[in-house]
């Protein structure tokens, strides 16, 4: 008779513990620090760590942050928010950290953090909004030495864009939480700071230098795939110009901190030439154009050929129950350059430093008199629909043209083509506000409706 050896799995295997596992981790970062300064280690105690349990149970389901009334123990809080539910890379330790070295595909991630010790008071600080009296010069003042270090033009203040930044971080501060602006008209960096200390105060640096560190993981020379960086490259972004801010706190000691930036940045495809490594000379002044949108044209006033872009685009848009775009005159101008000069060098590439969304088709004919429709170029782009992934913000580099057509919050569009005499026909689509901005995929590119 012969025996046959089966394998089972093991019974005394025991199956990790992620919460034990955490704890264990904090201790042993805990005890490091300690053993620098020469001090004994802790133990960890399981009657306490039930008492930890509960109040961060409690804290959880309030959603707040604030301390315990136990008066047994020393207590240090901290919390970390992301709009990413996947996301559980948490650091064990608290503290003021400034490092942002987690992925969030939607929005940017800020952070939380508590101090049980004082503070004393200085001069020159507005308590009230938890800010140093001259926050916005020094935060001005940090953009534009980091953007120096990178030799991209510096930043300037609009008191128009700062108003708008305040807005929202008051209605941040009022509602406790941290969230990007819905269909936010620029680029924005968000950073929140809690202390129980009421005369506590952050100055204009703070916001900015927690933002520049993610640097460390920004991929220079090539597209990111991810957002892990995405504050630092908004903060360097060469095409951005202008620079909004706004500063709230509200009474659980919550400093909510607001920055737009016009152009936005963090456009897909673009950050190659927007984001240039750290250089160690002065910055050169560049003489980049600026375009601003005119008022409404008539249809009167469009070639047939941008009327026909217009229609088709916003045939597929209706699909999608986004709102329609309407034709811009000094866009269409801005297209037709661009699409005179693909053609004349008989190349097809996006242009550098567009304020715009872009998408651009061409064609070869051996009929040199063949003309391609409006509908060739735009169904080319759109069939990408094919490829894409609806509801997630992994960005797909071949559904970009897709993307940009259906984009929900574009409400322009410049439209226009170019013929040269080897039989090629250049398209170029503009859109404005642009599209393809990583962390808003999911909103902006609903599942079609039917």
């Amino acid at each position: 008779m012969m025996l046959q050896k089966l394998n089972f799995p093991s019974i005394l295997q025991k199956k990790r513990n992620p919460i034990m596992d955490f704890q264990a981790e904090c201790l042993k970062a805990h005890n490091e620090y300690r053993k620098r300064h020469g001090v004994p280690p802790l133990k960890l105690d399981k009657d306490m760590c039930k008492v930890s349990q509960q109040w961060a149970n409690h804290l959880i389901s309030r959603n707040m942050l604030q301390h315990s009334n136990n008066s047994d123990y020393g207590e240090n809080l901290f919390c970390m928010t992301s709009s990413n539910p996947n996301f559980i890379n948490v650091p064990p330790l608290g503290g003021f950290s400034g490092n942002n070295n987690h992925e969030d595909f939607s929005d940017n991630l800020s952070k939380l953090s508590i101090s049980n010790g004082s503070r004393h008071s200085t001069p020159h600080r507005d308590v009230r909004n938890g800010t140093e009296s001259n926050f916005e010069e020094e935060f001005l003042k940090a953009h534009n030495e980091y953007r120096m270090r990178h030799g991209v033009p510096p930043l300037k203040l609009d008191k128009k864009m700062c108003k708008y930044s305040e807005e929202w971080a008051k209605l941040l501060a009022a509602r406790n939480i941290l969230e990007h602006r819905p269909s936010c008209n620029y680029g924005e960096n968000i950073y929140c700071m809690y202390s129980s200390d009421p005369n506590f105060t952050i100055t204009g640096h703070s916001p900015v230098d927690v933002w520049y560190e993610e640097v460390q993981h920004h991929p220079f020379g090539r597209e990111p795939n991810s957002l892990k960086s995405g504050h630092f490259t908004q903060v360097v972004w060469k095409s951005s110009e202008l620079l909004g801010v706004g500063v709230a706190k509200n009474s659980q000691g919550s400093i909510y901190v607001v920055a737009n930036y016009s152009p936005a940045g963090n456009f897909v495809e673009h950050y190659v030439e927007n984001v240039p490594p750290a250089i160690s000379s002065a910055p050169v002044e560049t003489n980049e154009k600026k375009v601003t949108l005119p008022q409404d044209s008539s249809d009167d006033d469009f070639p047939q050929f941008a009327l026909e872009g217009l229609k088709i685009h916003n045939e597929y848009r209706r699909k999608y129950c986004v709102p329609e775009l309407k034709l811009n005159k000094q866009m269409c101008k801005y297209a037709q350059e661009w699409a005179d000069t693909c053609a004349k060098s008989g190349s097809m590439c996006h242009r550098a430093n567009n304020p715009y969304g872009e998408n651009i088709f061409c064609v070869y004919s051996s009929d040199y008199s063949h003309v391609p429709t409006a509908r060739d170029a735009i169904k080319e782009w759109y069939d990408e629909v094919k490829k894409h992934t609806f509801g997630v913000e992994a960005v797909n580099h071949g559904t970009l043209h897709f993307t940009q057509i259906v984009w929900k919050s574009s409400t322009d569009l410049g439209f226009a083509m170019a013929k040269n005499n080897k039989g090629e026909t250049y398209v170029v689509a503009n859109y404005s506000p642009r599209g393809n901005c990583i962390g808003q995929f999911s909103p902006n590119v609903p599942r079609p409706r039917f």
